[in-house]
């Protein structure tokens, strides 16, 4: 009798395939959930490989084909992926033992690509463990080993050690390969932190305060779908980073104002915008309908008004029909190179062109929504990404091209992070490794005509 393969690496398998082919992890992960039964602890090894494999792919694929008999074999797409989800077994999972996981990809290689596929994928995966440091060699300083082992764009890892220095970017890059906590912002409109603390322990949850954070809990051992959690249909908590939360309260909102979300999905950043003071009314504008109407859900879910519009923020018909605005936040498409923890994907996605690309699209959201700004008003444009071109690039062009604006710097003090403020910007990326937080960047403007 032929064992099956197992639930957990069947949908790692599937899920992979879908994200290789340009879906994003968690909504492939979601998809596979909704519609596949899966134990607990099926889900959550499922999930681990996924991401695990996601964060060190080019790693994965280096040791393969330094395993093959002849490296310049070309390799059935789908028998390297059954390859990355053993490897990744192997090396970072120790509750699974080696013989299990060459098993199970054995297993997986029968049912997928029939029996003659069972021998490479032992043959590969054997020459590995004989020969592991030989197959998974140790980086060098080289750019092109760190973007290989680490699994980043050599582009990205070049920029970056020309500006940071060597011995940072080894850290980051180290540290984006890392799991990131699951953090979660009470809803002060609902109840308490310590309410919210309550509720979790008290369902098993292991649940505690942020150091800094006054409204955020971290979760452990939470898969990532937060529907199942105690008080999330209720409107208890939002999901959103520590390294998120920092910027609506650099906008200042106060009671009475009015206030518009230029980039508003998924909808995190309105939320505490409404949360954060009474009678503020919002604004908030997507181009994206599908997340607009995830946004729209996400608000109603957690009892903040809003007016929801779909269109292009940086259109000048949609704007003509806006008034005013007493602050406005932009919290700008980017390449998002800041969060690579939550989204490993996006390392093989953005390339070396993208940043020019994203900071010329940022440059005109802010120059045609600076029109609707009142005199007086604070514009905040914010990224959750660390390129010089879409963070600094971008706050010196739109100052040369927009006079009547003056930079409002950011002080220390404005920021619970230690070390993510500097030089009137709020600017995480030097404090990223230490404090354990995302990679954003936010710069404050006034009107002073």
């Amino acid at each position: 009798m032929v064992k099956s393969e197992s639930p957990a690496r069947r949908a790692a398998f599937h899920i992979l395939k879908k994200t290789l082919a340009g879906k994003y992890a968690e909504d492939a992960l979601n998809e596979y959930f909704l519609t596949n039964r899966l134990i607990s602890k099926d889900k959550s090894l499922a999930t681990e490989i996924v991401y695990g494999a996601m964060r060190r792919r080019n790693r994965l694929d280096g040791i393969i084909q330094r395993s093959l008999n002849d490296p310049s074999k070309k390799i059935n797409p789908d028998a390297r992926l059954i390859l990355i989800i053993a490897l990744y077994q192997l090396i970072f999972l120790d509750r699974v033992p080696q013989m299990a996981a060459v098993n199970e990809a054995a297993i997986q290689a029968r049912a997928l690509l029939g029996a003659g596929a069972v021998g490479f994928i032992n043959g590969v995966l054997r020459s590995f463990l004989r020969e592991q440091n030989r197959r998974d060699p140790a980086p060098t300083d080289d750019p092109d080993s760190l973007a290989e082992y680490f699994s980043h764009p050599v582009w990205l890892v070049r920029k970056l050690i020309d500006r940071y220095g060597l011995d940072y970017i080894k850290a980051w890059l180290a540290f984006n390969n890392t799991v990131p906590d699951f953090e979660v912002r009470v809803n002060p409109i609902k109840l308490t932190k310590d309410d919210l603390l309550s509720l979790f322990l008290e369902n098993g949850i292991d649940a505690q305060t942020h150091s800094s954070a006054a409204q955020t809990l971290i979760l452990k051992g939470i898969a990532r779908d937060p529907g199942l959690l105690p008080g999330f249909r209720e409107g208890f908590f939002s999901v959103q980073s520590v390294g998120s939360q920092l910027i609506v309260p650099l906008l200042k909102v106060r009671a009475g104002d009015s206030v518009l979300d230029a980039c508003a999905a998924p909808g995190g950043k309105t939320a505490q915008i409404g949360a954060s003071t009474s009678s503020v009314s919002i604004t908030a504008i997507e181009k994206n309908k599908f997340r607009l109407k995830s946004a729209q859900e996400n608000l109603t879910r957690l009892e903040v008004s809003a007016l929801m519009i779909w269109g292009d923020a940086a259109d000048p018909k949609l704007l003509d029909q806006l008034e005013q605005f007493d602050k406005i936040l932009v919290d700008a498409p980017c390449s998002t190179l800041g969060v690579l923890r939550r989204n490993p994907e996006s390392k093989y996605r953005v390339r070396a062109t993208d940043p020019n690309s994203y900071a010329r699209a940022q440059l005109k959201l802010l120059t045609a929504l600076g029109s609707k700004l009142k005199k007086g008003g604070i514009l905040l444009y914010s990224v959750c990404t660390v390129t010089q071109e879409e963070t600094h690039g971008v706050v010196a062009k739109f100052l040369k091209i927009r006079s009547e604006f003056k930079l409002s710097p950011i002080e220390p003090h404005e920021s619970v992070i230690p070390g993510s403020v500097g030089d009137g910007y709020l600017d995480t990326f030097a404090c990223m490794v230490e404090q354990r937080v995302d990679g954003f960047f936010a710069a404050r403007f006034v009107k002073s005509a």
